[in-house]
């Protein structure tokens, strides 16, 4: 992994009747990927009689790989549409082509 440490976020989400809705992920030092959660506000505490709450969910790193596969295989189509997300991201790859 070239950065351990770099996070995305999934979802930040600020309201003006104070909600607050945050969705991060990132891979850990040992490989597993870690999902954060932190929601708040008025639907949070009658949801759970509590003002705030975070989570996190980890999925070991045995999982990662088929966990990469199957969101690649909901996600595209054609191998056009996955390099123009990779360019997009800025992700490089390489293309053999044979003729």
């Amino acid at each position: 992994m070239s950065d351990p440490t770099a996070r995305v976020t999934l979802r930040k989400r600020d309201t003006p009747d104070g909600e607050v809705s945050t969705l991060q992920v990132h891979v850990a030092e040992n490989g597993d990927l870690v999902v954060q959660g932190y929601d708040a506000g008025p639907e949070v505490e009658a949801a759970i009689g509590h003002e705030d709450t975070d989570f996190t969910r980890t999925i070991k790193r045995e999982h990662v790989a088929r966990i990469t596969l199957e969101l690649i295989a909901d996600r595209f189509t054609t191998d056009a549409e996955l390099h123009a997300w990779l360019e997009a991201k800025g992700i490089s790859s390489d293309t053999e082509i044979w003729p």
